[in-house]
Order: structure tokens, then C-alpha cells, then sequence
């Protein structure tokens, strides 16, 4: 029974972590259609405007087919265009002018896609992954949905319009999340030029210039240089308008900015710069406990005759907090500022194991509840077989009846035994001295 209800209280306790609203400080007003702030390392959203509206991406699908491109391929690999991934892309959209049977590597491929936003280099890129762009266009939304983007669905590699190709800024923000795990992906979103030398096709170099204007130019700095963006990809289409995913890093802390319906690319950027600002400035991100780390130790208690009168102490448990807890709120808060709070059976009775949930460790800032832990065991103890300590007790128990007699006997035993040891001492000296 007493395991049932500790099983219900770490669910209740997971439930309540998992669900806990955090409050930041007041957020700057955004004029895009949707926008959101994501930690790139833990997942935390720090700000939302319309996160789950479905909308049309536009070219930040590319962070996608990028995605796909440095999990699956290699880079030395020969990416060869088809008369489909030439040609089924919109006159006048953005391409870097491939010839069917062209012939370039997935490196320059990717290069082509992320800086110049190349729908061609998209199509190649789909064909030689996906053996098709309808295969690869599945392979996308599956990999979304993995990703716990469930308001997504692809059906093209470069976002050019269609009814049928939609997802969300908060789906964007996961799958621009896991595309930054690839040093691949981050070095070219953030290079500001790439060369692609002649090829079997094309005679001339392509100079590739990266799109993006928050990054740190070594010819133009732009109106929008933002300090620590590592880098992202631009979209428009008249039917989403225009769309950023951005990254930037300060202090440690990486953060990521999607911005979706956006009216003017002076929107698109002067909101990107602003949530930068907001959550890097107003916002203090405090690790509390690491997960697997343990947070305290407690004891641990044999119940002797199985009533909770007779205890004994058998040690000590470490207790472990089963997952990270990282806090967000205003830059006025310090970790000395919060009170930690182990809440537990008291007394913890053996048979304790190990992994066992035995409690959770909240959080407490000002009076208020901010967050909590699961805690388990970090040792096993199990119940001791009392049956031999009771025999013992009552062996050695002193009764009114027999209560003298048995320390009468037990205290000539002993001098007997000290006797006896000093005898067998002389002996043993007076064999040595002959």
C-alpha cells in the first residue's frame, strides 16, 4: 500500500513540474504575426506570440532539409541535378542557376541552400536524400513529428508556397533546436561567403553571400548586426510573408528566434533584436540541480516489530534529484534568493530501492512555490530480519526474577576470561625466558 501511494505522489509530482507556469519579466511588444524565444539548451520557452497558429514558412523550411542533410549525407558525396529538381521550382524564385546533370557536393549544395537560399540546391539536396522530392518531403514531416512538431506538415524541400506545406513558430523553434546540435549545419549559417568552383556544367566560380543581416559582416555591417548571432535563414512568399530563424549566444546561453508573418523585413529584424534583447537582458536563467545530482542525504530506519515503535537507524540514503531544474525569471533573483524544501515520508522505513521514489525537492522564491524535483534513493536498503534481534533482546533481557542472577553469571565469565589470559601470558613469557 505504502509503494502504491509513493508510485501516485511521483506521478503527481512529475505532472506538477511539468506543467509549472513560469512568469519572466513584462516582454517587448512584437508587431510580427507569430514570434517565439526558446533556450536552445533546454527547450524553455521565454516568450510567445501566436506560437501554435499555422502558418506558411517560406524559406525557413530550408533549416529542415538542412536538418536531413547533415544527419543522413556526407559531405564529400556528389549531389547530381535532374530535369525535376532544375526546373519544377517557380520562375524567379531564388536558386544559384544548377544545370540538370550538374554535378556538385553536398558541402556546396548546403552552402547553396543556407546562404543563397537556392530552391534548386533544396531539390538536389531532397533527391539525393529521399531518392525523390515527394520520398524526401515525407521523410521531412516524419522527422517533425519525431521532433514534436505536430502542427507541421512538408511537402516540398525549399518552402515554396503550398497549401499543404504549413507548421508553427514554436514547431520551427524545435526543429531549428535540433539543426543547431550539427556542427555542419552551424558552421554555414554562420559563414558570410562560400565559393563553388567550376563544375562539370558551369564554367565560372559562384560566389554565395550569406542572406542573413544580423551577422557580423567583414565588408558592410548592417543596421541589424546583433552581437553573438551565430546565424539562421531568411523566407518570404507572398503568402507567409516574411519569416526569420535566428540564433544568437551570450554568456553561455543560446537562444533562438523565430519570427513568421512578418509584414516587412524591418519588422522581421527589429523583433528578432528585440526578443535578443529581452531574453538575454531581463531574463536570469538559474540552474538549481543538475539532474542525477544528489541534493541531500537522509536516514534511513528498520521497524523492528513492524508497528513504528521499535527503530533503528541502519544509515544513510543518498537522495538524488531525478531531473535538471533550471529557473527563468527576473535578472533581480540569485540562487541564494530561493529556498530549497525536501518534502518525504518521515521516517524513510526500509526496504528502500535504489532509484525508488522517495519525495520530491521544491523551490521556493518569496513565498511562492517556483518549480520542483522528483527525488529517489540512492542506495538500496533492504529490511532486516528481525526475528534473531528479538531472540538476543530477550536472551540478555534483565526480569525481576533472573534480572541479577544473569549479571552475577555474566560477570564471572569475564573475570574468569581475564584470569585466564593473564595466566596464559606468564606461560607464554616463561617459554621464552628457558
Amino acid at each position: 500500500m505504502k509503494k502504491r501511494i509513493a508510485a501516485i505522489f511521483f506521478v503527481f509530482i512529475c505532472f506538477f513540474n511539468f506543467s509549472f507556469s513560469i512568469s519572466y519579466a513584462a516582454a517587448p511588444g512584437i508587431s510580427a504575426g507569430a514570434a517565439i524565444l526558446m533556450d536552445a539548451e533546454t527547450g524553455e520557452v521565454l516568450y510567445s506570440r501566436n506560437a501554435d497558429k499555422v502558418l506558411y514558412p517560406a524559406s525557413i523550411t530550408k533549416v529542415m532539409t538542412a536538418l536531413l542533410a547533415a544527419e543522413k549525407g556526407n559531405l564529400d558525396d556528389v549531389v547530381t541535378m535532374s530535369f525535376e529538381a532544375v526546373f519544377s521550382i517557380e520562375r524567379g524564385s531564388s536558386h544559384i542557376a544548377l544545370d540538370v546533370d550538374e554535378e556538385i557536393t553536398l558541402e556546396q549544395a548546403l552552402n547553396g541552400l543556407l546562404l543563397m537560399s537556392a530552391n534548386d540546391a533544396a531539390n538536389g539536396i531532397a533527391e539525393y536524400i529521399g531518392g525523390s522530392i515527394e520520398g524526401f518531403a515525407e521523410i521531412m514531416t516524419s522527422k517533425a513529428k519525431e521532433l514534436g512538431a505536430m502542427n507541421t506538415n512538408f511537402v516540398n524541400p525549399h518552402g515554396l508556397y503550398d497549401e499543404n506545406h504549413y507548421t508553427t513558430a514554436y514547431d520551427m523553434a524545435l526543429i531549428a533546436r535540433e539543426a543547431l546540435k550539427y556542427n555542419t549545419f552551424r558552421n554555414i549559417i554562420s559563414t558570410t561567403s562560400f565559393e563553388i568552383p567550376p563544375t562539370n556544367k558551369q564554367e565560372e566560380t559562384r560566389y554565395l553571400y550569406n542572406q542573413h543581416k544580423m551577422l557580423e559582416n567583414p565588408v558592410h555591417r548592417s543596421t541589424y548586426f546583433f552581437d553573438g548571432v551565430i546565424g539562421g535563414k531568411t523566407g518570404y512568399t507572398d503568402q507567409s510573408q516574411h519569416t526569420l530563424v535566428t540564433y544568437a549566444e551570450q554568456d553561455g546561453t543560446t537562444l533562438i528566434c523565430v519570427i513568421m508573418n512578418a509584414d516587412t523585413q524591418t519588422v522581421m529584424y527589429t523583433d528578432t533584436v528585440n526578443l535578443f534583447n529581452y531574453g538575454f537582458n531581463e531574463v536570469s536563467k538559474l540552474q538549481l540541480n543538475k539532474a542525477h545530482q544528489v541534493v541531500d542525504t537522509l536516514p534511513i530506519y528498520n521497524d523492528v516489530d513492524g508497528e513504528g515503535k521499535g527503530m533503528n537507524k541502519l544509515g544513510y540514503v543518498d537522495v538524488i534529484a531525478l531531473e535538471e531544474f533550471i529557473y527563468y525569471g527576473n535578472t533581480e533573483m540569485s540562487e541564494e534568493d530561493v529556498i530549497k524544501k525536501l518534502s518525504f515520508g518521515d521516517p524513510l522505513l526500509s526496504p528502500v530501492y535504489k532509484d525508488e521514489p522517495i519525495g520530491d525537492l521544491q523551490y521556493i522564491y518569496q513565498g511562492t512555490v517556483i518549480g520542483s524535483v522528483p527525488l529517489v534513493a540512492g542506495q538500496t536498503y533492504e529490511k532486516v530480519d528481525t526475528s534473531l534481534i528479538s531472540t538476543l533482546q530477550q536472551d540478555i533481557s534483565v526480569t525481576p526474577d533472573n534480572g541479577y542472577v544473569d549479571i552475577i553469571y555474566l560477570g564471572v565469565i569475564i573475570i574468569a576470561l581475564f584470569f585466564a589470559l593473564i595466566l596464559l601470558w606468564r606461560i607464554i613469557r616463561h617459554v621464552r625466558r628457558g
